[in-house]
């Protein structure tokens, strides 16, 4: 298994629960919904880069769309085994370095 396929299948799983929401309630306005708001994160992401430069402000945007959006249809977790998923844990030297630490070593990223 790769990160892609992990990936793929948190999409896959999201839009089976969507069908299913839609199919259950006879209706399908929370997937247009969810659909019409994934969309404006696509056209922030055009808007902002579409002259090959992105600032602040664009960044910030960029940043606040999407976090609406998680935070709008994405059930929120918390707690310490969310805290050790993220950062992990070492007890006598052993441990987990924590998906933080994997997902800056796989992809390169800069995670606060």
């Amino acid at each position: 298994m790769t990160t892609n396929d992990i990936i793929k299948k948190i999409y896959a799983a999201a839009v089976k629960k969507a069908a299913q929401k839609s199919f259950e309630d006879k209706n399908t306005k929370v997937a247009l919904e969810v659909g019409g708001d994934v969309a404006a994160i696509g056209q922030t992401w055009i808007a902002s880069f579409k002259d090959g430069n992105i600032d602040a402000t664009e960044e910030q945007n960029l940043n606040a769309v999407f976090g609406a959006t998680v935070d709008k249809w994405v059930p929120k977790q918390g707690g310490i085994g969310v805290s050790l998923l993220w950062n992990g844990f070492s007890l006598f030297g052993l441990g987990w370095k924590g998906l933080k630490h994997y997902l800056e070593k796989w992809f390169d990223l800069e995670l606060d």
